[in-house]
């Protein structure tokens, strides 16, 4: 979300509120889910 906003020239809180006028859902990700996703590209 960071990266895309940086890209548009917006911030990140901007994007999601964009995101969610125009009805498109934002996955959160809980900091579980973080750790686990690092950990299984560090198997890559």
């Amino acid at each position: 979300m960071g990266k895309a906003a940086e890209l548009l020239g917006i911030t990140r809180e901007e994007l999601i509120e964009e995101f969610h006028k125009r009805g498109i859902p934002i996955r959160k990700l809980s900091k579980e889910d973080v750790i686990a996703d690092v950990e299984a590209l560090n198997y890559l």
